[in-house]
């Protein structure tokens, strides 16, 4: 199973707020029947870094159609990072095993 997702917020200061709002869109692949799709979602919730747990996740995007190949879906998660950018949801985390902390960050154009 492929799975792919990067943390939005507004800012990169994430230490530094009691509670960040943030979006969470992500690519997974799924079997649908018997056809392996790649679905695009997105979650929408608040990190609390006083309790160390989201708060109030919902699912913001969630089509039922997958995309046959990844290269469509990673077309349409793009075009989701770009939505939330414009929206100011521009600092970008993500998983970097060679990251010292083991967390990667990008600024969203």
């Amino acid at each position: 199973m492929v799975r792919l997702f990067e943390t939005l917020y507004r800012t990169d200061g994430l230490k530094d707020f009691p509670e960040g709002e943030y979006y969470r869109p992500r690519i997974e692949s799924a079997v649908v029947n018997g056809v392996i799709v790649f679905c695009v979602r997105e979650e929408h919730a608040y990190f609390s870094n006083t309790e160390k747990r989201m708060v109030h996740e919902i699912t913001t995007f969630e089509p039922e159609e997958g995309y046959v190949t990844e290269a469509e879906a990673s077309q349409r998660y793009g075009q989701q990072l770009q939505y939330r950018a414009k929206t100011g949801f521009v600092h970008c985390f993500f998983f970097d095993p060679y990251a010292k902390d083991g967390v990667g960050y990008r600024k969203l154009a």
